[in-house]
């Protein structure tokens, strides 16, 4: 039997506006550029270590400490709490020894005012190291320091406890967080009437559609030109022929004639003409070529537009997707053309993408979606109407003619022909051009009565995700579930904090959980997937439970007690790509010496840079079973603007992945050979290594 676990994306949806997935935004608060200050990227590790990724926070924190800020005490501090997140004494390296020896120094020395706070807390760390090194005993040292530090920091420290002292400290910070967790979840709105506005962008603003008539063509300004001069010699030399040979009556019989034409031909011609652009503009619509628009549209776009008309009319079948078919492309198009790229890219079109397809459902629900077709069809009395018009201006022109009798030479004839070119001309502008002027009435009319609409939804829509938890509020939320889950589990079975060597905790999302991250943040997910490893000297113990992140429940737990022995094999398979760095030789970096002063150091840079677009890990057991945990898409949840492997080190980090997979490797190779090894290295390293304590260092200073 194989369980998969996926901490990423899944399905064939774009999960930056997929109907699942969402980027929010660009908060940079766990990305650091290469250009940052030492201020900056000290920063951005305090947000890192708060939200849990203390191994990343770390790496940012050794540079920080390379820098000029680097005998900061606040630095020291979250520098050293990064450092023994999850580790003993006994795991501590060299780097992490020289900043320790560092700290001691500060807080043996001079304290500035602004600095006694941070100088407080890094005096508790360093007692807490001292008790885990047995450079001094515990007689309520424990106690003191915890009671110091801040709290979401107390749970990276538990690693340097050992014996009773670390069972107290993890019940009383098991009760805190059972308080604080309590309290959220019993005030709906704190957390379970909020968590779901994470999976939602803020809307983008509506755009108004209404654009001004376009003005005349040049060639239609040619032809109007060339018309009126037609027209106005054309008239004055017939009427000067006219008058000439006394043929005033000619005039007068032929006025009715040409009124009755103009209302008749060039009324009908109008309402003609006018019915007719509204017909090309709702049919070309409803086809999906908005204004003669035949490209195709992005690919994200049309397949967001199409999952949200997918959803709202499930029940429609294929004659709901027959129907809607050109207008799901036309929304696309006018998406793409009257939208920037990041509304596109963080999802914040997807609450317009939905309000269309639920008014489309219901007009196709009550009236159809092609009515326009009969409103507007072609009406014989009409075009028969406007045949009769111009019947009567021809009799007009007739009538005209016949008054310039007796014709001298055909010659004479060429004023009247100018004459009727030029009213030909002239009444086909002015037609044709208040046909379109009168349909683009009608046409902005209607499109201010939908923007209107899209706006009173857009505005109910910000209003209802008011309120949206913060990043650093869902991380919060989640170390509180998965540390109840394991105090829980341990409480159940009987298990005691000192007698766990290790603590695995992994939280990965279920596969068909809403997604979302702050750009530059780590994945956030809807429903979760609990595991939590105890590592014991008799063996590894396995628990999972399904968490619905909002309301706080978690459901069908199940565990594995598995001897070391029975562990057979771990895989680990990483889809990347390693790239080649060309970059200058070494530069030389401002390191913290002994004495407090800087020296330039060159320190070796990397030569490849590993961009990871999936990785499985994989434990098999010897009965057969496997339990697999996979995260995977990676690339599909990142942003234009990010470097290429931050989505992947910041789900690694943030699952819980990256150190469980160290530590189960190393037991799954070893077995109980590892337990025993790390109890006797710890314990060696207590003992050869253990530093001098506080009192000792100032009175050597």
């Amino acid at each position: 039997m194989n369980t998969t676990n996926h901490a990423a994306t899944t399905g064939d949806n774009s999960p930056v506006i997929g109907q699942n997935s969402t980027i929010l935004g660009s908060v940079s608060v766990y990305y650091a550029a290469p250009d940052y200050t030492p201020e900056e990227k000290y920063e951005v590790a305090v947000h890192r270590l708060n939200a849990g990724m203390a191994r990343f926070a770390e790496d940012l924190l050794d540079e920080v400490l390379r820098s000029p800020i680097g005998n900061r005490p606040r630095v020291l501090y979250h520098y050293l709490v990064a450092s023994v997140s999850d580790r003993s004494r006994g795991d501590l390296l060299d780097r992490h020894d020289n900043a320790i020896a560092a700290a001691r120094r500060v807080v043996a020395g001079p304290v500035a005012p602004e600095d006694s706070d941070d100088v407080e807390r890094l005096r508790s760390v360093l007692t807490l190291i001292d008790v885990a090194g047995g450079a001094v005993e515990d007689t309520g040292l424990v106690d003191a320091a915890l009671t110091t530090l801040r709290w979401e920091h107390r749970r990276h420290l538990a690693g340097l406890l050992a014996g009773p002292a670390k069972d107290k400290a993890f019940d009383d910070y098991i009760a805190e967080v059972r308080k604080r967790r309590n309290g959220d979840l019993a005030n709906r709105a704190q957390r379970a009437d909020r968590v779901w506005k994470f999976f939602h962008p803020d809307p983008a603003e509506p755009r108004d559609p209404r654009r001004p008539l376009p003005g005349l063509s040049r060639s239609a300004q040619g032809l109007l030109l060339v018309g009126t001069l037609l027209f106005l010699v054309g008239a004055v030399r017939v009427w000067s022929h006219i008058d000439g040979l006394g043929n005033r009556d000619a005039v007068t019989a032929a006025l009715p004639f040409a009124l009755a034409g103009l209302l008749l031909g060039g009324g009908a011609g109008w309402w003609r003409g006018h019915r007719r652009n509204l017909l090309t503009y709702l049919r070309e619509r409803y086809e999906g070529r908005p204004s003669g628009d035949t490209a195709v549209p992005d690919p994200a776009v049309l397949r967001m537009v199409n999952d949200y008309f997918g959803h709202v009319a499930p029940l429609g079948g294929t004659d709901w997707a027959t129907a809607t078919a050109g207008l799901r492309l036309t929304l696309a198009r006018e998406i793409v053309a009257g939208y920037d790229e990041d509304d596109v890219e963080y999802g914040r079109l997807r609450w317009l993408a939905h309000w269309h397809a639920l008014q489309t459902y219901e007009q196709w629900r009550t009236h159809g979606l092609d009515g326009f077709e009969h409103r507007y069809r072609e009406r014989t009395w009409l075009r028969r109407t406007m045949w009769t018009g111009v019947a009567m201006l021809g009799v007009t022109v007739l009538i005209l003619a016949g008054g310039m009798t007796p014709v001298v030479a055909a010659t004479d004839l060429i004023p009247l022909l100018a004459l009727a070119a030029g009213a030909a001309s002239l009444g086909h502008l002015l037609v044709k051009r208040l046909a379109l002027w009168s349909a683009h009435r009608v046409r902005t009319a209607a499109e201010g009565l939908r923007y209107a609409a899209e706006r009173i939804r857009w505005a109910w829509w910000s209003e209802q995700l008011r309120g949206r938890p913060t990043d650093q509020e869902m991380a919060d939320w989640l170390a509180q579930d998965v540390d109840v889950f394991t105090a829980d589990v341990m409480s159940e079975h009987g298990v005691r904090p000192h007698t766990v060597i290790c603590t695995v905790q992994l939280a990965t999302g279920e596969a068909d959980a809403q997604r979302a991250r702050e750009a530059f943040g780590p994945i956030r997910y809807s429903e979760y997937l609990l595991t939590v490893f105890l590592l014991t000297r008799t063996g590894l113990r396995q628990f999972q439970s399904h968490l619905d992140f909002g309301e706080g429940d978690l459901y069908n737990e199940t565990r594995r007690a598995v001897p070391y022995g029975a562990l057979r094999e771990v895989q680990v398979a990483q889809v990347s790509v390693r790239s080649a760095l060309h970059t200058p030789a070494d530069e030389p970096v401002p390191v913290p010496a002994p004495d407090g002063s800087l020296t330039e150091v060159a320190l070796p840079r990397a030569t490849s840079a590993v961009r990871v677009f999936q990785r499985t890990f994989v434990i098999r057991l010897d009965s057969g079973t496997a339990v697999e945990i996979a995260l995977d898409r990676f690339e599909e949840l990142r942003a234009a603007s990010e470097p290429g492997d931050l989505v992947a080190r910041l789900a690694l980090e943030a699952t819980g992945v990256e150190v469980a997979q160290h530590v189960l490797e190393s037991v799954v190779v070893d077995g109980v050979r590892w337990i025993t090894r790390e109890q006797k290295r710890r314990q060696r390293r207590q003992e050869l290594t253990a530093p001098p304590s506080i009192e000792e260092a100032g009175q050597s200073s």
